[in-house]
């Protein structure tokens, strides 16, 4: 009976490949925040790191879970196992609002890539306006059908992928003419001093992505052979991935200053020509068009999941183009509506500052899923081995954030340019502050809603181990 129900989960080694490739590697559009907020030999070394103490760690940690807890709503499913309903409720909004700011760090990246395809002149504050009409014509597609959907993440795939293995090839020859210099591990050079907190937040952001493979749980077969198998094949791809487009673009304009989203298109002109930065431009708009689309889905269903516990399933019933779940969609219209409306309105951020934002949250996500992970395993040398490492990156990267948010930049030079920073980053810990008051309003109401204080999860047994198991499954044992 269990040998059959493997058989029907839909996922083996390779249809798994594919989707974790997208959402752990994807391509590396984007990226020029990153070479320009740090010097070259830093961010390399920070690429090199952050895979190993998180990435790793956070895939083993995904695939124990994923084994024990084969359900698909992953990141939720372990911590509110872990943690009781409360924290979980709490955790829950965190992700949605993750995945939502997520879902909008890609229309503004695709805006700035057709921005350097238009002929010049058009204005820059164009883009908003770019973001905006990407956002909403995802969701019409989303309208027509889920089978549209993956109709056009099949060709988004190949148009995606293609030019940038064109990029790394036209590239590899600069790789011989790389100035050494250029590397200095310092946190400034003669281009400047690093902006730590949006460099580590950027280098964590471009490699994250397993912690996400938990929502495939329940759809892969064998998955302790196929996670491993999989998680093994992309750490070395996403190392590689994040770092080549690094050293070959420095190679070609070593001036960090120039860099921003969009940039690369440049450098595929100098390396083939004017053509080349057509073909570019498109693979990038696609690209991000793509991981828009995937990640906007995950927090519709979030966003509904949330509004369950909100409401006890009383939602209204018309009008029932909105209320009425629609088979087509796999949704209720009326969240993935509220959802893109949330998330164009985030599209008048800059890449960098929603970057920061979101790894802001994920910082809890992150620590709350290791606190659970350390739970589940009963405090075994493997857990707190595995858990460690994230926890003091995430840690970390807190520390960072307080102390950007607390200490002024001294490149600023003149009284208004001061005070702007100041208006900025006051704005910015409000936001903070009140995204996670707002996680904790919503986890409480959704309790009280409910009728429930706790699932008591965290009740001691002799040995100081609670399970994670479903109250079924524990009766059963």
């Amino acid at each position: 009976m269990a040998e059959d129900e493997e058989e029907e989960k839909p996922l083996g080694f390779f249809g798994l490949l594919v989707i974790a490739f997208f959402w752990t590697v994807g391509g590396f559009y984007g990226n020029e925040e990153l070479i320009s907020a740090s010097p070259v030999g830093l961010t390399l070394v920070l690429l090199a790191i952050v895979p190993l103490c998180l990435s790793l760690p956070m895939a083993i940690l995904s695939k124990d879970f994923s084994i024990a807890l084969p359900q698909d709503a992953g990141l939720v499913v372990w911590v509110r196992e872990g943690l009781g309903t409360t924290v979980g409720a709490y955790n829950s909004v965190l992700v949605w609002l993750v995945y939502l700011v997520d879902a909008a760090v890609y229309p503004v990246i695709a805006a700035n890539y057709l921005l350097e395809l238009l002929p010049e002149g058009v204005e820059e504050k164009w883009n908003i306006f770019i973001a905006i009409i990407i956002v909403f014509m995802v969701f019409l597609v989303k309208v027509a059908g889920v089978e549209y959907i993956a109709k056009v993440a099949g060709v988004v795939s190949m148009v995606s992928l293609i030019p940038s293995a064109i990029y790394l090839a036209c590239g590899m020859p600069a790789l011989a003419k790389v100035d050494k210099s250029t590397f200095v591990t310092a946190v400034e050079d003669g281009y400047g001093k690093a902006n730590l907190c949006l460099t580590i937040s950027f280098v964590i952001w471009i490699n994250s992505g397993f912690e996400s493979l938990g929502s495939l749980a329940g759809q892969v077969r064998n998955p302790e052979r196929n996670f491993s198998r999989v998680i093994l094949v992309l750490l070395p791809v996403l190392i590689a991935m994040n770092m080549l487009p690094v050293i070959i673009s420095t190679a070609v304009d070593p001036n960090r200053t120039n860099y921003y989203s969009g940039h690369f298109s440049y450098i595929a002109q100098k390396q083939a020509g004017l053509w080349f930065k057509y073909v570019f431009g498109i693979g990038a708009v696609a690209c991000c068009v793509g991981l828009h689309n995937s990640q906007s889905i995950i927090a519709e269903r979030a966003l509904s999941e949330i509004f369950r516990e909100l409401v006890s399933n009383k939602l209204p019933t018309s009008p029932q183009f909105l209320f009425a779940y629609s088979n087509r969609m796999g949704i209720i219209p009326v969240f993935a509506l509220a959802n893109s409306m949330m998330c164009a309105a985030l599209c008048i951020g800059d890449v960098g500052t929603l970057v920061e934002y979101e790894m802001f949250l994920l910082i809890i996500i992150i620590l709350l899923t290791a606190m659970a992970f350390v739970r589940y395993n009963r405090y075994t040398k493997r857990s707190v081995i595995l858990a460690t490492p994230p926890s003091l990156i995430m840690s970390g990267l807190f520390f960072i954030h307080i102390y950007y948010y607390l200490t002024l930049n001294e490149d600023e030079e003149t009284e208004k340019e001061l005070k702007m920073q100041i208006v900025y980053k006051f704005a910015a810990a409000l936001i903070v502050c009140g995204s996670l008051l707002f996680c904790h309003g919503i986890s409480y109401l959704c309790r009280v809603n409910n009728n429930k204080t706790d699932y008591k999860r965290w009740e001691h047994s002799e040995d100081e181990s609670v399970s994670l198991l479903p109250p079924q499954q524990q009766q059963q044992q």
